[in-house]
């Protein structure tokens, strides 16, 4: 109704080319939930030991990476990598999808909560038993990742200029 196009600034280091070494990427969560107690930037363990050159390196691109953002439509920001877990990708719209499908973020489907297999299940819901071992194995700073991604992703979208924009318009509509 008011024709107005939606981009959301996502940090570089959130984007897939710029995950270093996927090949030892054990697991990776995507950067952006602002927190009490911080900031999350992006979190990887790797299967191997760093060398004290990687461990620099990773370093001086993840800080500048962390203070540099690009303006992507909805979709884009979307399709985004929010983890890596062994070889699986898993973008920022599976994760909505889980938290609202499988944890009732938007509605409750007691037949979702326990999936022994994959068959049957759309290609999102097929990675619902990854985001569960995420969700019971993973902590980080004593919190879930799956909740801190969310956070991440609903920060993003509210903090945009164009989503202020946008909600400046509807209040000028009431």
């Amino acid at each position: 109704m008011l024709n107005q196009r939606i981009r959301i600034l996502t940090p570089e280091s959130s984007l897939e080319k710029n995950i270093p070494d996927i090949e030892s990427t054990t697991f990776f969560m995507s950067a952006g939930a602002k927190i009490s107690n911080g900031f999350i930037e992006s979190v990887r363990h790797m299967n191997r030991a760093l060398s004290a050159e990687e461990v620099k390196r990773n370093y001086d691109e993840s800080k500048r990476l962390s203070i540099s953002s690009i303006p992507l439509s909805i979709d884009s920001f979307l399709s985004q990598i929010s983890f890596i877990y062994g070889k699986a990708r898993i973008n920022k719209r599976e994760v909505i999808k889980y938290v609202a499908n499988k944890l009732g973020g938007a509605h409750y489907d007691s037949n979702r909560v326990k999936i022994d297999s994959t068959e049957g299940l759309s290609k999102e819901e097929e990675k619902f038993p990854l985001l569960d071992d995420i969700s019971e194995q993973w902590k980080i700073l004593d919190r879930n990742p799956i909740f801190l991604e969310m956070i991440g992703i609903g920060q993003r979208v509210i903090n945009s200029s164009d989503v202020k924009k946008l909600k400046k318009q509807i209040r000028k509509l009431k």
